[in-house]
């Protein structure tokens, strides 16, 4: 279960605290669901919880992805302003969102949602795994951890099918990912995602070819006695997902310190983005993040 008050994902210049900001910050459903499991036969599980192929574009070794990751939801409320610094929420007036999220969305699978899944057992770190989910969706995924020497590997590739959903403006996504960990505790993370959208929808007839592409490069060490420390600078890129010719990019720094007698992380995270329109200039829009993390 989950109470929710003023999320990360929702904060926006609309939607202050003057205004009374977002959540509900009553209990709703997070997770809930009957899990199978066996140690040669896989697992089953029915009811709300996480979709096959959702994570597949967010291997991440780097241990910053508390701060930033390739799901851009600690920003994603966030919208740019136009040159005369009106804010453009909705600049195609078509009912859609210009949220950095949304004009950064990693088309990471279908999610949490209602679902019968299947997991295969690991075979040498690699599990496979397929999941049918309410509104007519399906999907696929394949996901490895395991080491190499001393090098600590994380990968995933995911397919995701919605055609079967008469609402959706798009058929079906493809994502995946991939993180590298090596012993002196440099990193490496990439990930991808594209979307094939219907031949009716809106971006379709404009002739938009949404893609997602993200990097991160890191390192982490025990710096002090307090606890493990994390940095990692990172790169996104968004295209075409909200309107045609139409590029998001984004650049940014983070920092995890844990403090291990506590269970508790603090991060830190700085993020540039610029947005690119063929009929619209933008200004920049940077963004800051501090918080911290307690595990109980």
């Amino acid at each position: 279960m989950q109470a929710e008050s003023n999320s990360t994902f929702n904060m926006n210049q609309l939607n202050s605290e003057n205004s009374g900001g977002s959540g509900t910050a009553t209990f709703t459903e997070r997770r809930l669901e009957v899990i199978l499991k066996h140690k040669e036969l896989g697992q089953i599980m029915l009811g709300q919880g996480w979709s096959a192929s959702d994570g597949t574009a967010e291997s991440d070794l780097s241990d910053t992805w508390l701060a930033a990751s390739s799901y851009q939801g600690n920003s994603a409320g966030f919208f740019f302003r136009d040159k005369s610094g009106n804010i453009a929420s909705d600049a195609a007036n078509d009912g859609t969102s210009d949220s950095v999220y949304y004009l950064a969305d990693s088309f990471d699978g279908l999610g949490r949602t209602d679902r019968i899944r299947y997991d295969t057992p690991s075979f040498g770190g690699l599990t496979l795994a397929t999941s049918l989910a309410q509104g007519d969706r399906w999907d696929l995924s394949a996901k490895y951890k395991g080491k190499i020497r001393n090098t600590l590997i994380q990968a995933a590739l995911g397919y995701a099918d919605v055609s079967g959903n008469p609402n959706s403006d798009y058929k079906n996504t493809l994502t995946g990912s991939v993180s590298v960990k090596f012993a002196n505790g440099f990193n490496l993370t990439s990930a991808f995602g594209t979307k094939d959208l219907r031949s009716g929808s809106t971006l379709a007839i404009n002739g938009a070819d949404p893609k997602f592409y993200y990097t991160k490069a890191g390192y982490q060490a025990k710096l002090n006695s307090l606890g493990k420390t994390s940095f990692s600078i990172d790169y996104i890129n968004g295209d075409e997902q909200q309107q045609a010719s139409e590029e998001l990019t984004g650049y940014g720094f983070q920092a995890v310190q844990s403090l291990q007698a506590f269970d508790t992380d603090l991060y830190l995270a700085l993020s540039h983005y610029e947005r690119k329109s063929s009929n619209i200039n933008y200004q920049d829009l940077n963004t800051a993040m501090l918080g911290a993390r307690v595990k109980f």
